[in-house]
């Protein structure tokens, strides 16, 4: 018995061995039998799984590759929308700072400091001090007890408006056509006292050319007009018209310079995009903008405007998106335009967007109003301040004889008489009786802050205007598709 169980301990020894070196010589153990699958009547046979492997590895590099040319790309995109806001909104001043008071004239030295203080009387050539109420006359300051035709108050009778004054002094139309010319200004012959007119340029005319056209630039006559655009233009207006690019240019950047440094509206040193084109290209834009009828379009600002969900509330921003202008105006009313829609550029840049339509029109034509008067200021004084060499717009030597402050004066009368179609008159009238007792800046501190105009401290100083067109909106002047209506600008 003990020997059997020595044989089978030997044996099953012996067997574990065997195993051992099997394993050791590299063959593998066979795998035990599967047990049978019963099969069901009827059922379908097991399909085998897959293992997924994962991607090759040329799959992966082309996701990969792709991955990194959007990231650069949007990169890229986000780079060179950056550079073109930067462009647009570089910072600094296109001045150096604030022309001293001294070198400016009355009116631009009363509308920047908001007093009278250095100023003179036109009728009486006495100082004048404080914030009082003046009347505005041709671009000049009077006091209120000047600014009269002495030839009614003798009579006792109502001065009738417009006022224009000389080297006399201050008369109304009816007074100034007796005493200021004999002779018609077109073909000479003698004026009868009821058969005359009274341009705004100062000129009187015969019954024969009264009702004939006029110069677009200046008013004068123009029997044998130049034809500029599809505008009529005297021969002097017609010398100064601006047909090339080059020329706009430079006007753009001598206006913008002055109206930063003479009354602090700065637009920056941001690139403006300016095109000059025709009259037709202007009636296009006109029309784009949603209005009918046809139109002389001077001036236009394209704005692009975009609206974005800030929380609860709704926020409007508008970019100036560039500045359109008509060719062929004459170099004056030219750089006038310029300074309206340098005036709507820097409403855009100070974020003054949700204000009336009148509102906005009507400080862009103060602005404006107050550039061409500072300009006839400089070109008809015998005293100019030292001319600087970036005003060349209306420093120039070139620029500064007498037919050139006729231009300008015959703009600054027409703006005093309210001959600028609805809300342009009527705006500038109340943007320029509010600043009456304040500075420029105090008035577009206040239209910040409240967007109105603040109330007027002084009745209106413009005794000249007369409203010739009662539009308070700008649809009323389009009730004749056929006629053709001014209009300053346009606003897209």
């Amino acid at each position: 018995m003990r020997a059997a169980l020595v044989r089978l301990a030997h044996g099953a020894r012996n067997g574990r061995m065997a195993t051992q070196r099997l394993c050791s010589s590299g063959r593998k153990r066979p795998p035990p039998p599967s047990p049978p699958l019963a099969k069901r009547a009827g059922s379908e046979p097991k399909r085998e799984l897959v293992k997924y492997e994962g991607p090759t590895r040329g799959f992966g590099m082309s996701i990969g590759l792709l991955g990194g040319i959007g990231i650069l790309g949007a990169v890229a995109a986000w780079f060179w929308s950056y550079q073109a806001w930067l462009r647009k909104n570089r910072p600094g001043s296109r001045a150096d700072g604030l022309t001293p008071l001294s070198e400016l004239s009355d009116i631009a030295s009363y509308a920047t400091s908001g007093q009278a203080d250095g100023c003179v009387c036109a009728g009486c050539r006495r100082q004048l001090h404080g914030r009082a109420r003046l009347v505005i006359v041709d671009g000049k300051l009077w006091h209120e007890e000047h600014a009269k035709c002495d030839e009614c108050s003798q009579e006792q009778r109502p001065m009738e408006p417009p006022l224009l004054a000389d080297e006399d002094g201050l008369w109304c139309k009816r007074h100034y056509m007796l005493h200021d010319a004999t002779n018609c200004s077109v073909c000479r012959d003698p004026l009868v006292a009821d058969e005359r007119e009274a341009l705004r340029n100062g000129d009187q005319v015969c019954k024969l050319h009264r009702n004939q056209a006029s110069c677009f630039g200046c008013g004068r006559i123009t029997p044998s007009a130049a034809t500029s655009n599809a505008i009529n233009l005297c021969s002097m207006c017609s010398e100064s018209a601006v047909w090339d690019q080059g020329t706009a240019d430079q006007l753009f950047d001598e206006v913008a310079y002055s109206l930063a440094s003479d009354f602090g509206i700065d637009v920056g040193l941001g690139d403006i995009e300016l095109r000059i084109g025709s009259m037709e290209e202007g009636q296009e834009q006109y029309n784009r903008s949603g209005r009918a009828g046809k139109a002389c379009v001077q001036g236009l600002t394209r704005m692009k405007q975009f609206e974005l969900q800030v929380g609860s509330k709704r926020v409007v921003h508008k970019e100036v998106d560039g500045v359109w202008l008509q060719q062929g105006l004459p170099r004056i009313l030219l750089s006038k335009v310029i300074a309206h829609e340098l005036t709507h550029v820097w409403l855009a840049k100070n974020k003054l967007h949700k204000i009336p339509l009148q509102l906005e029109e009507g400080l862009c034509e103060l602005v404006s109003y107050l550039w061409v008067a500072e300009c006839a200021s400089r070109l008809s004084s015998s005293k100019e301040a030292v001319p600087l060499t970036s005003r060349a717009a209306y420093s120039n030597q070139a620029e500064t004889g007498v037919d050139r402050a006729n231009q300008a004066m015959a703009i600054v009368r027409a703006m005093e008489m309210g001959m600028n179609q609805g809300l342009y008159a009527d705006g500038f009238k109340a943007a320029i009786t509010a600043l009456q007792g304040r500075s420029l800046q105090e008035l577009l501190d206040h239209v910040k802050k409240e967007r109105a105009l603040p109330s007027p401290l002084f009745p209106s100083p413009l005794l000249s205007f007369q409203g010739l067109v009662q539009a308070s909106n700008e649809s009323d002047l389009l009730q004749d598709k056929v006629e053709v209506v001014q209009i300053p600008d346009v606003r897209i």
